[in-house]
């Protein structure tokens, strides 16, 4: 059988005088998916807080062989986690999912490019539709707005794109850029490469940018 890649042997946490976990042990090997299952409150959420060290309790965890304890973890740094908040994207498969956040620091460096990039997009966006209304106040109402709206509208456009080929060139697609990055094979659902991703962004910025410049002056601020 293979090396345990993580172990948890007889742990125990209480909060107060409430025991939450009592005596809990199991193995992950490698290659294989261990799944906790259990009734709101049974203490899944405080295991997997147990194992990246972000609370202390009673017991012992190892991680690919070293000793995980709640004041001393430096093999933390090359484990990944997500607790308690599905941060998926919808359109690519799970093992795609999986690769996307499984990158090492070179690869995390150009996603943190990407998205720097994709946020001025959004910012420019936003501030040209701020810019198209005359009152101040029902700017800002519309840019809050608009804010939150154009991430909702990102994901039925990708399926318009699959449809009508052309609509690869819409700004909303170009917000896929930093997701690109990290996960080549989205390059067949956005139908761009990296690179024209890059400069559409950058085109799509300086338009936004200028065209919410002009407006901004004509209207009555």
């Amino acid at each position: 059988m293979a090396d345990a890649i993580l172990t948890v042997k007889h742990l125990n946490k209480s909060y107060g005088h409430q025991p939450v976990l009592r005596d809990v042990s199991f193995e992950c090997t490698q290659g294989r998916i261990v799944g906790l299952v259990g009734a709101n409150g049974a203490g899944k959420t405080t295991i997997m807080k147990a194992i990246l060290g972000l609370l202390s309790t009673d017991g012992e965890i190892q991680i690919a062989g070293e000793s995980m304890q709640f004041d001393h973890h430096p093999i933390l740094a090359t484990v990944g986690s997500l607790i308690e908040y599905p941060s998926l994207y919808p359109y690519i498969s799970g093992w795609d999912n999986l690769r996307l956040f499984a990158d090492g620091p070179d690869a995390q460096a150009q996603l943190v490019g990407g998205e720097f990039l994709n946020t001025w997009l959004l910012l420019s966006l936003v501030l040209l539709i701020a810019a198209l209304f005359k009152s101040s106040g029902a700017a800002v109402a519309v840019g809050i707005i608009g804010y939150f709206v154009l991430g909702m509208v990102n994901i039925p456009m990708i399926a318009l794109i699959r449809k009508y080929t052309w609509l690869k060139w819409n700004p909303l697609n170009m917000f896929n850029f930093s997701a690109q990055l990290g996960l080549p094979t989205l390059s067949k659902i956005t139908k761009l490469t990296d690179v024209q991703l890059f400069w559409g962004n950058l085109a799509y910025i300086i338009l936004f940018l200028v065209l919410g410049l002009l407006f901004f002056r004509r209207r009555e601020v």
